[in-house]
């Protein structure tokens, strides 16, 4: 009977896991579809604006600096 118990209790510990997995695994490919270039650029500019980064790009020199 124990063994028993423990198989059942095995068992849903693996499908608990595949669920949480399968969760996970959609909301994923939600984010990835929602991602594009302008999603990108904006999150670009949402760092540089919080953390101060200047980029300035010369001939063939280009110079990342912060404003500290």
């Amino acid at each position: 009977m124990e063994a028993k118990t423990k198989e059942t209790q095995a068992k849903a510990d693996a499908d608990a896991k595949i669920t949480a997995a399968n969760a996970e695994a959609e909301a994923n490919n939600k984010i990835n579809a929602s991602i594009n270039d302008q999603t990108i650029a904006y999150m670009e500019a949402q760092a540089r604006l919080k953390h101060g980064w200047v980029t300035v790009q010369t001939n063939d020199a280009m110079v990342d600096a912060t404003g500290n």
